[in-house]
């Protein structure tokens, strides 16, 4: 029962982050698993944009803001399981004087790659704008049920919420 409970979650976290990445509604099928046309394409044309990910892939890989300032990385992947999509990925701010950094829960469509080998996030915006965004520590969560606090975050990061028409 462990076992199959597992490979259920595994299963959801591929297609979640499937259809987080590709920001569409069209599906496609690749060995039996829906996922979302254009993730199946670009990967298929060797983009690294809307390319499928493995979380352990994403996790803990280096995000930089436009001028190639280190902002952190990223610590955790928060999934949306209602939508089967990626709600936030949780970014660790760089450390800075020696002071753990904060974590910040970035919408996913904020992001975008930068690497050629997509080894690096890129978020638009400076380490000053991301000091100012909403943040928490690793004891104090955000409650992301709460619709205010969601509209908020994403209202901040410059994207659209999935919820709004």
């Amino acid at each position: 029962m462990r076992r199959a409970a597992a490979i259920q979650v595994n299963m959801g976290l591929a297609m979640g982050l499937a259809w987080g990445m590709a920001g569409t509604a069209q599906a496609a099928d690749v060995n039996g698993i829906p996922v979302a046309a254009s993730a199946v394409q670009a990967t298929a044309a060797g983009t690294n944009h809307d390319k499928i990910r493995r979380a352990s892939m994403i996790i803990g890989t280096k995000v930089q803001s436009p001028a190639g300032e280190e902002l952190g990385r990223i610590s955790d992947i928060v999934l949306d399981p209602a939508h089967g999509s990626v709600a936030y990925v949780v970014l660790q701010g760089a450390r800075i004087g020696g002071t753990a950094g904060k974590l910040y829960a970035v919408p996913w469509p904020a992001f975008s790659v930068a690497g050629e080998d997509g080894d690096i996030y890129q978020l638009n915006m400076d380490r000053a704008v991301l000091g100012n965004a909403p943040s928490f520590d690793d004891k104090h969560w955000p409650d992301f049920t709460d619709r205010q606090w969601n509209d908020s975050t994403w209202k901040y990061y410059g994207v659209k919420p999935p919820w709004l028409p």
